[in-house]
């Protein structure tokens, strides 16, 4: 079914490569004519319609440019990561308009797949597209063939069905190029079993076994998804001496089973001839997944791929550009695509750095020195404890704050009154429970008012005062003061925002003399946000202290610009 189609849409593929190339070599960029290409081939199915053309108009051009530009919005958008999964009460602001984005577009996908739809139900005469079949079948189902149904399988076939056979043909191209004896090779067996007196076509492929085996060793070492799709476990099983609850989502790493050297012989290496016995090993080989739950769609993927690819061989000769091997670095995405390779665990990773550590540091920063402002018989006694521990000789460093209790004293103090985050970060309960009387069901969302908390009168003496001597004891009773929160859940971070606060207050004390800018004190009004950060800016007045002057005359020294 649909044979046609595919055997159109490469013909075209070969005229737009061919317009160049007669006479002699031509440059040619292949992963946008793939993606044209597989485009095509699944919008003619769905709706008979061309909305990419190799040098010739399309049908609508309002409707293909609108199609065009929805496909390239949504592959922009599958690739992005969503900071609310990772700190839910960004969901509650939608940080960086990721959601209202994604809605914006679900809403013009919608519409355009509607269109569709509707101008093939109001056709007098049945067509031969998957929507017109499915309208033919929602007059006898009408319960499950729905118009939503309809447009979600078109969806799924548009995300599924093309990216992933464009990204087989380019790396299968590039294997080809950096291998030009199997390039010889397959393009011997095309000559040998076709001729070049007549195309390739699709019931030819069957016959050529050195060019599956091309395609199953791409398949094997650049697996278009990698991961697969995420399966379910639908009772509780134990795999490998692993006990895997009920509906555990699985994720199968193909790229990994098909590059274990314990499976396979020389695992990284392209060898199209390991398949020439003729056994796929089907339990080694997945990159359609398995069993009943395997990809739907890998037969018509297998066509396209072994068509396309074959014609290329067969109709044109192939070169690299320069001498250097093809890039094959690969790029982490839903699917794997050529040619940078970006790990999105380190983004995601560097995201959160970015985000929790830095505003939160510098709140507290403003509010510690607010607060000695505020209080200068604090800042001396801090000062004089400098003076006499550390000197001024030599400037604080790290390790010098474990013998500046009274400095310490100051960043526990100020995160009480204060914390950059007052209501932590959201937590989920694991299982229903219940706290403090109140019935908490499963995957509740937890927020703890730290603030609160920390200025309970039932918890703190003189809540609300700004008072050291609270914590000389040297017992700060974790369970009560909480700005990092507390236990396997809290903040990874703590560690280094109290070195980066002690180091900074600590300096900022030894090399400096401070005052407010009048007798009025400072203004502690809060402002609330994620973080809770002062209303009014902080500004004060400054003079440099005597190891000041040495550490700027080192600086010169050595060269260094402030």
């Amino acid at each position: 079914m649909f044979l046609g189609i595919r055997r159109d849409e490469v013909k075209h593929l070969l005229c737009k490569l061919s317009h160049n190339s007669c006479q002699s070599f031509a440059k040619v960029e292949l992963k946008s004519m793939f993606s044209e290409l597989t485009f095509n081939i699944i919008m003619r199915m769905v709706a008979g319609k061309r909305y990419y053309g190799y040098g010739e108009a399309v049908k609508d051009d309002e409707e293909a440019r609108k199609f065009r530009e929805i496909m390239k919005e949504i592959a922009a958008l599958a690739g992005v990561s969503n900071p609310g999964e990772f700190v839910p009460m960004l969901r509650w602001i939608d940080h960086g308009g990721l959601e209202k984005r994604i809605m914006r577009l679900a809403n013009r996908t919608d519409a355009f797949l509607q269109g569709l739809i509707d101008e093939q139900r109001s056709k007098d005469e049945e067509g031969n597209t998957m929507i017109d079949h499915m309208l033919s079948l929602q007059k006898s189902q009408p319960e499950y063939y729905t118009d939503q149904i309809i447009k979600g399988l078109i969806m799924v076939l548009l995300v599924a069905g093309t990216d992933t056979a464009a990204v087989t043909l380019e790396w299968a191209m590039s294997n080809l190029l950096n291998h030009s004896q199997v390039l010889k090779k397959a393009r011997v067996e095309l000559d040998n079993q076709i001729g070049q007196e007549k195309l390739i076509d699709e019931q030819d492929v069957s016959k050529l076994h050195y060019l599956q085996n091309i395609i199953s060793e791409t398949l094997r070492l650049y697996p278009a998804a990698p991961l697969l799709l995420p399966h379910m476990a639908s009772d509780d099983c134990t795999i490998g001496g692993y006990d895997v609850p009920r509906e555990t989502m699985l994720l199968v790493n193909a790229w990994a089973i098909h590059r274990d050297p314990k499976v396979w012989d020389d695992a990284t290496s392209f060898k199209p001839e390991r398949f020439e016995s003729g056994e796929n090993d089907i339990h080694k080989l997945m990159p359609f997944g398995l069993g009943r739950r395997a990809c739907p769609g890998a037969g018509l993927a297998q066509r396209t791929v072994g068509l396309t690819l074959g014609s290329l061989i067969q109709c044109f000769d192939w070169e690299k550009i320069n001498e250097e091997e093809i890039d094959m670095t690969e790029d982490v995405q839903a699917t794997e695509e050529r040619p940078a390779l970006k790990s999105a665990v380190s983004i995601i990773m560097a995201k959160a750095m970015v985000f929790a550590g830095t505003d939160t540091s510098i709140v507290t920063l403003e509010w510690a020195m607010s607060n000695l402002l505020n209080h200068p018989d604090v800042l001396k006694k801090a000062k004089d404890d400098l003076d006499s521990k550390i000197g001024q000789e030599n400037l604080i460093n790290e390790p010098d704050i474990s013998k500046l209790c009274y400095l310490q004293n100051i960043i526990l103090k100020t995160p009480r009154l204060y914390p950059a985050t007052p209501l932590l970060v959201p937590h989920m309960s694991s299982d229903d429970c219940t706290i403090g009387g109140y019935n908490v069901p499963h995957d509740t969302i937890l927020l703890v008012n730290a603030w609160a908390i920390h200025r309970d009168p039932r918890v703190w003496d003189d809540a609300t005062s700004f008072q050291l001597e609270r914590f000389e004891s040297g017992k700060t009773e974790p369970h009560k003061l909480m700005p990092f929160g507390l236990g396997r859940r809290s903040c990874p971070g703590a560690s280094l925002a109290q070195r980066t606060v002690g180091l900074t207050l600590g300096s900022l004390i030894q090399c400096f003399e401070w005052e407010r800018v009048s007798d009025a004190e400072v203004d502690m009004a809060e402002t609330n946000r994620l973080t809770m950060p002062k209303a009014v800016a902080l500004e004060a007045n400054c003079k440099t202290r005597p190891v000041m002057n040495k550490f700027l005359y080192e600086f010169r020294k050595n060269n260094v610009m402030l």
